[in-house]
């Protein structure tokens, strides 16, 4: 007779499956990029991968760019948001820096928040 061992059996399963499932995504990445090296060795392929790379490449710059410039932002906005006689006086409820951020990213994706304006 085969038993299926559960969380309820055994308890400490329930946290190694949770530490397995980080694990296992890190593996499948490593592994489909170790793929990718051996598919750059096929002759059509190997120019289209040394293309994707740079794409990639330049997709990263772009992020690290608009990170500066998002956070840059979010400062000024939590600062200009905080320091309103509104907030000073307690009629307002300053805002959080993660709210901030939270926002301006909604903002840019077109989910724009008017109540905290």
């Amino acid at each position: 007779p085969t038993t299926i061992l559960s969380a309820a059996h055994h308890p400490q399963a329930a946290a190694v499956a949770e530490m397995l499932v980080p694990l296992s995504s890190l593996l499948q990445l490593t592994l489909a990029l170790r793929m990718l090296q051996y598919v750059s060795l096929y002759r059509p392929l190997g120019p289209l991968l040394v293309t994707v790379g740079g794409m990639i490449r330049n997709i990263v710059q772009f992020f690290g760019v608009y990170a500066f410039v998002l956070l840059g932002f979010s400062d000024a906005i939590f600062v200009l948001f905080n320091a309103s006689p509104e907030v000073i006086d307690g009629s307002v409820q300053p805002v959080s820096y993660q709210e901030v951020v939270t926002n301006m990213v909604l903002w840019v994706l077109g989910e724009i928040d008017f109540a905290m304006l």
